[in-house]
């Protein structure tokens, strides 16, 4: 069937998220960088976040109750957040071609609602979609079939006439059991290879 809608995951899609590269490029040494991304950016308190499950004192608290960090310096890392969730240049200029080959553009993330807010008025890009749905506003978080089914609600779309394009595997999975055509994006994958490999560009 041909394919009508593009859907996009946003972290390392079209939003760098690549915790411990960044904190090695700011100076941060090996052991601190370890129990920073496994303390703050991979805990389960990250994904409560994400789900809107929890606020950020809440899980300042938390986190700082179970790590070696302290507080202040859990605050500090979610203050580098702006500066880390950096553009993937390359990967956005490919929404305005893709939406003047006559795609509708979605994105389905899992995502907190500020720093989301965040991207979308800092990166005009995204004015290219035509809608999208974050697990901070719909309290259920990919790969979980929930978000997929009501992004297909929302959107008035087919899975079978939509491309899905994640870098996470168990999201692909759940996308493809869903009937969606997918896209496994690897790291050092380039998006626009791809997307003509699969004759989308």
């Amino acid at each position: 069937m041909t394919i009508k809608n593009i859907c996009f995951d946003v972290g390392n899609v079209l939003i760098n998220f690549q915790p411990a590269d960044f904190l090695a490029q700011k100076g941060y040494g090996s052991d601190k960088i370890k129990t920073m991304v496994t303390d703050i950016f991979h805990s389960e308190e990250w994904g409560l976040l994400d789900n809107g499950d929890i606020s950020f004192e809440e899980a300042f608290d938390i986190i700082a109750g179970k790590s070696i960090l302290s507080k202040e310096e859990i605050v500090a890392a979610f203050d580098l957040l702006p500066e880390l969730l950096s553009p993937i240049e390359e990967n956005q200029r490919l929404l305005p071609l893709l939406k003047d080959k006559g795609y509708k553009l979605f994105y389905i993330s899992n995502f907190t609602v500020k720093y989301f807010n965040m991207i979308l008025k800092r990166d005009p890009l995204f004015g290219c979609f035509d809608d999208g749905v974050i697990s901070g506003d719909l309290r259920v978080s990919k790969p979980d079939r929930e978000i997929f089914l009501r992004a297909f609600s929302r959107f008035m779309i087919l899975p079978e006439e939509s491309l899905f394009i994640d870098d996470i595997l168990e999201n692909i999975d759940t996308a493809r059991v869903l009937g969606m055509n997918t896209i496994h994006l690897q790291k050092g994958d380039i998006l626009s290879k791809t997307l003509k490999d699969h004759k989308i560009l």
